[in-house]
């Protein structure tokens, strides 16, 4: 859900998050991962931390604290990710298929 609250994009840097990539030599299937805004090493822990970042985002971020904005735009991502869950809550999801190219 959090994935579709950031409509496909790095939090960070707001690219698309789709296709493979390259980091540091070696090569992955998808270029996103999960961060915790506030880092785990510094009591950053439960959903409401979680963030989908691309994979240099993640990496160059390391261990820093996040800055105001972030926290601000995590918070409010948050919010968004709670009004989708309570707006799908009872939908069926059989059937449903995702596809990068719908429009």
């Amino acid at each position: 859900m959090i994935f579709v609250a950031q409509d496909g994009k790095c939090f960070y840097c707001d690219r698309p998050l789709w296709g493979a990539v390259e980091s540091k030599g070696k090569q992955f299937d998808s270029n996103h991962t999960i961060d915790h805004v506030v880092p785990r090493s510094d009591g950053g822990q439960g959903g409401r931390n979680l963030v989908i970042a691309c994979l240099r985002c993640n990496q160059d971020k390391g261990h820093r604290m996040p800055t105001e904005d972030e926290i601000q735009r995590a918070i409010a991502l948050h919010n968004k990710v709670a009004y989708l869950i309570e707006a799908f809550r009872g939908l069926p999801l059989t059937g449903w298929s995702y596809s990068k190219d719908a429009t």
